[in-house]
């Protein structure tokens, strides 16, 4: 947030950045967000074949029930898809910015969502 503030206080406009200290795979975001919460690990493998199947259910389960979807084409497919980016361009643009590692920046908003929402 902060160097989006930054980005809007100063002249540049029509621009795009990466704003993000680092590159990991949902398997590991979703192994600390666990860990944060004194959850259990995953332990059954998802590929393509499992997601195709589990996104058309859900529209099939949201068609029936009016509900919104939980899985989606789009996230089915981009779980199944590695990408890398790159925060180069934000750190020529602002090199004394320090990124805050993903892993604080996790087990700080588990520790917000626990207190909004009581979890213990």
């Amino acid at each position: 947030v902060q160097l989006m503030v930054m980005l809007m206080k100063s002249n540049i406009r029509s621009e795009g950045y990466v704003v993000s200290a680092e590159n990991i795979d949902f398997r590991k975001f979703f192994d600390w967000v666990h860990t944060e919460f004194g959850l259990p690990l995953p332990n059954i493998k998802v590929g393509k074949t499992i997601s195709a199947l589990a996104w058309r259910e859900e529209v099939l389960r949201c068609t029936l029930t009016g509900s919104v979807p939980l899985i989606t084409k789009e996230t089915a497919q981009s779980a199944n898809t590695i990408q890398r980016f790159s925060n180069t361009k934000i750190k020529h643009l602002f090199p004394d910015y320090a990124f805050i590692p993903l892993t604080e920046s996790v087990k700080h908003t588990c520790r917000c969502f626990r207190k909004d929402k009581a979890i213990k």
